[in-house]
């Protein structure tokens, strides 16, 4: 029964946060490069919003091309366009971009926790998923069929 009681608050806690941070538009990225490395790196979640401006120095998330980098603002030229660099790149990136290409500004880093998210999203876990789920429906066929055969068995004697 504790365990439930543990399990429910974990799940109110989760769902809680998550609200925070649909209300907020807040979004979660999972870092897959080392391109920030040592602020951030592989495996890490931040927390990006969208700002109405940015500065020198601000960590910001932006789709290029299909895909979304974060990395650091190094210089901000005309038209408000931005040229960034990965601070554990040797270079600063060769696009620079507009405002409107930017998600928003890493506002907080929860180290380590996007292995879980990668995981998940993985081949390997589907395999387990499919895996547990075998196993629980085998344990409950088990107990049903334990069930019946003891009363079965006292209805005889």
């Amino acid at each position: 029964m504790k365990y439930q009681i543990w399990i429910f608050l974990l799940l109110a806690c989760y769902t809680l946060f998550l609200l925070i941070i649909y209300l907020n538009k807040i979004n979660l990225m999972v870092v897959t490069s080392n391109s920030m490395k040592p602020e951030f790196e592989f495996g890490d979640v931040l927390l990006v919003k969208k700002q109405e401006h940015y500065q020198v120095a601000d960590i910001i998330s932006y789709k290029i091309n299909g895909v979304i980098v974060s990395h650091r603002i190094n210089k901000i030229h005309i038209n408000n366009q931005f040229e960034t660099k990965g601070d554990g790149n040797l270079s600063s990136d060769l696009l620079l971009l507009k405002q409107e290409n930017v998600i928003g500004r890493v506002i907080y880093i929860f180290p380590n926790i996007g292995h879980l998210v990668i995981f998940v999203q993985s081949k390997y876990m589907a395999i387990i998923l499919i895996l547990v789920m075998i196993y629980y429906l085998f344990l409950s066929t088990a107990n049903i069929l334990r069930k019946f055969l003891q009363r079965v068995y006292e209805k005889e004697y």
